[in-house]
């Protein structure tokens, strides 16, 4: 699910980015939703997913986020979007960061976006308890809603500086859709389905708060390190 609108200090720092020649990497791109977003902001965005189809029209790449084809350095900013909850759901955070900071160059950034836990009910809940049923469904490649704080911690033990914040994701929910989803028999109605798919013709649905967290090289600790 992409995110809109985009975060300040992502949008500051994209913007300034746009101004030069720069590498962008976005990790799980799925249909490009995000892709788009992006491109709109002047960024020169390399897309890639283990799935095909790839977003069209620009360079993409087809491969794992967790082992990612390119050049340690080679990105100015590397984005990874409702990702990090997936692939943590059967590894330590830290294992799944270490890699992407590794592309980062000197002074650029690991963005994450995610959506973030949220009260049970309302039309904001309607959409964490959708995403807490799909993560009991499969839990080995579906993480449940993830909070920042650990993610904090793991940058820190990498020797990364990180900071983060929250806002509220606008991106449309297409309660027909998922409304159709549940009622395919996959999950099976009944239950909890049957109380969810009353919270939405009820409530609606939308996606909600999210945080962002930002990540970069500790200067201080690298230079240490070298003298």
């Amino acid at each position: 699910m992409p995110f809109a609108p985009l975060p300040g200090p992502f949008l500051d720092e994209a913007g300034a980015l746009a101004s030069r020649p720069h590498t962008v990497l976005e990790l799980g791109c799925g249909g490009g939703g995000l892709t788009g977003i992006l491109r709109r902001l002047g960024l020169q965005v390399v897309a890639l997913d283990r799935v095909r189809p790839l977003p069209q029209g620009e360079a993409a790449l087809l491969g794992d986020a967790l082992a990612p084809p390119v050049r340690t350095g080679a990105c100015d900013l590397v984005v990874a979007a409702n990702l990090l909850r997936h692939l943590a759901a059967r590894r330590r955070i830290r294992d799944v960061l270490a890699p992407w900071t590794g592309l980062l160059r000197p002074g650029a950034a690991l963005y994450l976006f995610e959506d973030a836990p949220r009260p049970a009910r309302g039309p904001a809940g309607n959409y964490g308890r959708l995403h807490g049923l799909l993560h009991r469904l499969d839990p080995a490649t579906r993480g449940p809603l993830l909070e920042v704080a650990p993610c904090l911690e793991a940058a820190r033990e990498l020797g990364l500086r990180a900071d983060s914040g929250q806002w509220t994701n606008t991106w449309p929910v297409d309660p027909a859709a998922v409304l159709a989803m549940l009622r395919s028999g996959r999950p099976r109605v009944g239950g909890e389905v049957d109380d969810l798919i009353a919270g939405i013709e009820r409530e609606g649905i939308v996606c909600g708060p999210a945080w962002w967290m930002r990540a970069r090289q500790d200067e201080t600790l690298t230079g240490s390190a070298a003298r």
